[in-house]
């Protein structure tokens, strides 16, 4: 008999040893991948990327008499702060206003943006 009371145990230990090893559960779980990326666009004829862009990710609003903090892409944020390039410019109860290039974007909590890395605009 293939399996039996004695050999049961190491069987299922060694199944679990080499799903959670495998490097298919890494990508499941990975904690070093970060929680924002820089996006872009590769163009294959013209070998050029073509669209280059910033993600932004609003994860927290803080607000008190005295401070007013955000959390965005992991860092911890003020009014005037800089994340990436893009400046805090306005923390509101359920948004923050950030100004990248000239442009004011208006950030939501959990919802990510885009912004086009050469114009500032918000990429739809």
């Amino acid at each position: 008999m293939l399996f039996n009371h004695e050999n049961i145990g190491v069987f299922l230990l060694t199944f679990l040893f080499l799903v959670l090893t495998s490097p298919f559960s890494y990508s499941l779980n990975d904690p070093t991948k970060p929680i924002y990326s820089v996006a872009t666009t590769y163009d294959k004829t013209s070998q050029k990327i073509v669209h280059s862009s910033k993600e932004l990710l609003l994860q927290s609003i803080f607000l008190s008499k005295e401070k007013k903090i955000v959390v965005v892409n992991g860092d911890i944020l003020r009014e005037g702060s800089f994340v990436d390039g893009v400046m805090v410019d306005g923390i509101h109860e359920s948004y923050v206003t950030m100004k990248y290039k000239g442009n004011t974007v208006k950030l939501m909590l959990s919802k990510k943006i885009y912004l086009d890395e050469v114009t500032g605009e918000v990429i739809h």
